[in-house]
């Protein structure tokens, strides 16, 4: 099994970047191809606007609990879906709150 853990900050910040970047071209960014994640045949593929509860998954829609939203030149994603939507159960989620760190088991 392979073993990610991503601070939720750090990981906030970095697309934080990918979305002020874009931000001067439109006032609502759409992120395209955000998160791509297996072999190239088999492929999942997640889109998420800023604002919209409605995310992409290899282009089916699906309905988020919150939208992602920008707050602080920080942007936040709901963290849980995007790992189930690239395979990992909620059984191989954890948060660790001393460290504020998602550990995702794939």
């Amino acid at each position: 099994m392979k073993k990610l853990a991503i601070s939720i900050i750090v990981f906030g910040m970095l697309l934080g970047m990918l979305f002020s970047l874009s931000a001067a071209a439109t006032s609502l960014p759409t992120i395209k191809d955000l998160i791509t994640y297996g072999e190239t045949s088999a492929q999942t593929t997640v889109k998420l606007t800023i604002g919209s509860t409605t995310a992409y998954i290899n282009g089916e829609a699906k309905i988020l609990d919150a939208a992602p939203i920008n707050r602080n030149n920080r942007t936040m994603l709901p963290v849980r879906f995007l790992a189930n939507a690239l395979g990992v159960s909620n059984d191989n989620i954890a948060w660790d709150a001393a460290t504020n760190t998602a550990t995702l088991v794939k």
